[in-house]
């Protein structure tokens, strides 16, 4: 993906190139905003539809001072601190009560205080994310047989539910199993979290990390 300063230097040497060669001023402004087009294309197909990890990771890396993707250069590293410092500088800015309680789960997981988490997800429980927060929360606390059967409109949920309370019972083979089919069934950013969640909790890091496998509204 092209940031924006390089967008506006190739926009300029359009203009000059066009100037120069005589083109039709309008033929000049269809290139530019067509150029621009294809990069806003290319950044949401890239964060919402992509598996293309390294394409992800550098949108990442160009954003991260934005701390909805701070957050998740700081999860791939396994810097647990400064993914909650990021969330806790998403959680001053956001206005809509559900999305705090969702970035506050991963918060407290990470934080390891599992009631705070617990708390927050019971306000969520009528939502489906509440839902999967619960039955994930059972799941890593080994309470997670109830909920195997589960079924979620988003399937890798379902997927990422069995991937945990197989890793807490033991079951590596039974865990790698769905560990596969939920990452193959996320894309973009929630790829991107998932992949760096069972990545940390397969390095022994921690297996509260589990939870932050769940992107806000994804």
């Amino acid at each position: 993906m092209l940031n924006h300063i390089t967008l506006f230097i190739i926009a300029v040497a359009i203009g000059i190139f066009g100037a120069i060669a005589g083109l039709n001023y309008w033929l000049v402004i269809g290139l530019i905003v067509g150029l621009t087009l294809l990069n806003i294309g290319y950044f949401l197909y890239t964060m919402f539809l992509s598996q293309n990890l390294r394409a992800i990771e550098s949108v990442l890396h160009n954003n991260r001072k934005d701390p909805h993707y701070g957050y998740l250069v700081a999860l791939k590293d396994n810097h647990t601190d400064e993914a909650i410092a990021q969330i806790d500088l998403i959680l001053s800015k956001v206005k809509i009560s559900s999305q705090k309680h969702q970035y506050a789960i991963i918060r407290e997981i990470l934080a390891n205080n599992y009631v705070a988490a617990r708390q927050h997800a019971e306000e969520l429980k009528k939502s489906e994310i509440g839902k999967y927060s619960l039955a994930l929360l059972d799941s890593m606390e080994g309470n997670g047989e109830k909920h195997l059967n589960t079924i979620f409109t988003k399937p890798w949920m379902s997927s990422a539910i069995r991937a945990t309370h197989y890793f807490v019972k033991g079951d590596r083979e039974q865990y790698e199993i769905h560990r596969d089919i939920a990452l193959s069934l996320t894309k973009g950013l929630q790829y991107a979290a998932s992949v760096y969640t069972f990545r940390n909790v397969e390095n022994n890091q921690a297996l509260d990390l589990l939870q932050t496998n769940v992107q806000p509204n994804q």
